[in-house]
């Protein structure tokens, strides 16, 4: 499982990688400050997953939204922000976000939500190796700590 942190707060996502990074199946964690990084990084990589704030310094997370919604409907994301304000929560509805967390309060549910994407993740991986239908995924064979990579 590939997963791309999205916040301006090196901080936090820092205390995001550290608390992840025993999670077992996560092959990277890649992280972007800002939306250009974050555009690219969704567009070469594909993550299964993103976490991401709404505001970042130098641009918009709805932008980032957009752009996911548009090109990448797959993967799933998870916004980790203090703007829980109903209206922020009524457009990331719109926008089809998976999940939506208060960053002061619900901080660690990201750990709950990997590890049931992750299980849903291997289910389907292995009824594609019981099926005969072997395919070359970051999960076959491999168990291993996540990789950071910071851009």
């Amino acid at each position: 499982m590939n997963i791309l942190l999205i916040d301006d707060s090196e901080i936090i996502r820092q205390a995001i990688t550290t608390l992840l990074s025993k999670v077992k199946g996560i092959e990277s964690i890649r992280e972007a400050s800002n939306v250009k990084n974050a555009m690219i990084l969704i567009k070469d990589c594909q993550p299964d997953v993103v976490i991401m704030d709404i505001h970042l310094r130098n641009g918009n997370g709805l932008t980032i939204l957009k752009y996911i919604k548009e090109k990448f409907s797959t993967i799933l994301v998870i916004v980790l922000t203090n703007d829980v304000l109903p209206e922020y929560r009524k457009i990331c509805d719109d926008f089809d976000v998976d999940y939506f967390f208060d960053k002061s309060t619900e901080f660690k549910k990201i750990v709950d939500v990997i590890n049931k994407t992750r299980n849903k993740y291997f289910s389907q991986t292995k009824k594609k190796r019981i099926n005969g239908n072997e395919e070359k995924t970051p999960y076959n064979n491999r168990d291993h700590g996540a990789t950071r990579l910071v851009v």
